[in-house]
């Protein structure tokens, strides 16, 4: 009996699924953001909702219009209202960036989201297994060599919906002050849809060169 159960969760563990996202032109998602970092000892709160509408899918490319609305700051007591902000996200696929347009597009746009972004494997994974993504610097936008490297850690049901917890090791491997962040991403199995991530970095760049520590969290809104 004992060794009939071994069996069993040992072939639950290495039963192979893929995951891939399912993109729709029109669908739009909306994620709730709340990010804690810390500015010269200083704690800052921000808030805001990304709305993300993808509004072109082609066999190589998807087009997503993302806008910040309800953006606020709170910074030693004091809320701020923050204005809101559009720009657009070309991406493979695969969820590979390839290009960011908007106001005041900079390198370091494309540093974080470069890492930010989630990215599918490219073969059918398994809990416990693996597998790396290789980030080539561009020095056309700013961007530098990085990885992200996944570990499939289980299947959970989060926010009613089945899902894959993933883990993930992001680091730019050039750079004055490489940013390093680890990640932690529900994406729903059928769809390959985000549902949350909460995600530690440092070295996170901000504006006049400035680099922080802090915590960011998405969450679906359903």
């Amino acid at each position: 009996m004992v060794a009939t159960l071994v069996f069993l969760g040992t072939a639950l563990w290495r039963q192979e699924f893929t995951l891939q996202r399912t993109y729709r032109t029109g669908e739009v998602f909306i994620y709730d953001v709340k990010s804690e970092i810390t500015v010269q000892n200083r704690q800052i709160s921000v808030k805001f909702r990304s709305i993300e509408k993808t509004s072109e899918v082609e066999p190589k490319k998807v087009t997503i219009e993302l806008t910040q609305t309800d953006g606020v700051i709170v910074v030693g007591g004091q809320t701020m209202a923050q204005p809101e902000r559009k720009s657009v996200n070309t991406i493979a696929p695969s969820g590979r960036l390839i290009k960011i347009t908007g106001e005041s597009i900079d390198g370091d746009n494309y540093r974080r989201s470069g890492l930010l972004t989630l990215e599918f494997p490219t073969k059918p994974i398994s809990i416990g297994g693996e597998y790396l993504v290789r980030i080539r610097a561009d020095h056309a936008v700013g961007s530098v060599d990085a990885e992200k490297r996944y570990t499939v850690v289980a299947k959970e049901s989060i926010l009613g919906r089945e899902a894959v917890k993933l883990k993930c090791v992001a680091k730019e491997l050039g750079g004055k002050k490489p940013i390093s962040m680890t990640q932690d991403l529900w994406v729903e199995i059928s769809t390959g849809l985000l549902l949350k991530e909460v995600v530690v970095f440092e070295n996170y760049p901000m504006i006049n060169d400035t680099t922080v520590p802090g915590r960011i969290e998405f969450t679906l809104r359903f």
